[in-house]
């Protein structure tokens, strides 16, 4: 249309187009789903063998990586082989948005299931915090994450542990914690803290919702940043709806500060 009209208007046509597309290319990006491919593998940790499931985004390039954790009462139980059918929270909407998620049953590196009572928790939490740190070890060797952003995405004992391991590693880009809080055995060493997505039942009363304002006003104190979100009438295990809002938010949440 302007074939030859005025070429200061042709460059700056095509460098308006430029711009554009490297914007919106960006945006589509960020809200890209990525196909994925499932396995199993198994870890020796502390001598016990631990299933760690892994959800990995079709293609030949790297992606960031997501450590997630569970809470006490135990990962889904799966197939050898068989990709679940059912979320355990999120992992296969972080992976559909091009994270590789890799979610380890930890709690078998103790040869359990799960752990009923807070005082068995707190008698193992440094049992607990080596295990999950040779599992991210593990993960971050793997070649489809190398050399890219780190994360955690725990619940209630997941997310004390993914805060624990935070508060000292310092590659880890950000967490989301949920129903989760601060052991106070654990102080940070590491100088500046990742960011922290803190979500909490107001009706919570295996961890009150005080712990995960605990948290954040800790972190705060720390030089971090962190953002708080409660939910009413909601307890330490949220409904469908509001879990899958809180997976979103995860989700918007690391995008974001990968992005940065």
């Amino acid at each position: 249309m302007m074939q030859g009209k005025n070429p200061f208007l042709l460059r700056s046509f095509c460098l308006l187009w430029t711009i554009f597309s490297v914007f919106f290319t960006g945006i589509g990006h960020a809200h890209a789903e990525c196909a994925y491919r499932y396995n199993q593998r198994t870890s020796v940790v502390q001598g016990h063998k631990v299933m760690v499931e892994i959800y990995q985004p079709e293609g030949r390039k790297t992606f960031p990586l997501v450590l997630m954790l569970h809470g006490s009462a135990g990962a889904l139980r799966v197939q050898p082989g068989v990709e679940p059918a059912s979320d355990n929270f999120g992992e296969k909407m972080l992976t559909r948005a091009c994270f590789t998620v890799i979610f380890p049953h930890y709690l078998e590196a103790l040869g359990v299931e799960s752990l009923l009572t807070q005082e068995e928790m707190h008698a193992r939490s440094q049992q607990l915090l080596v295990a999950v740190s040779q599992l991210l070890d593990e993960a971050e060797a793997l070649p489809s994450v190398r050399r890219r952003p780190v994360f955690l995405f725990g619940q209630s004992l997941g997310g004390y542990l993914s805060v624990s391991l935070a508060l000292n590693r310092t590659e880890i880009a950000a967490i989301s914690e949920i129903s989760g809080g601060l052991d106070g055995s654990f102080l940070p060493t590491r100088k500046k803290l990742p960011p922290l997505l803190v979500s909490h039942g107001e009706d919570d009363r295996n961890v009150p919702a005080a712990e995960g304002k605990r948290l954040a006003g800790v972190w705060r104190d720390h030089g971090g940043v962190a953002s708080e979100r409660y939910y009413k009438g909601q307890t330490h295990y949220f409904s469908a709806d509001i879990l899958r809002e809180i997976e979103r938010n995860t989700v918007q949440f690391f995008t974001y500060r990968h992005q940065e």
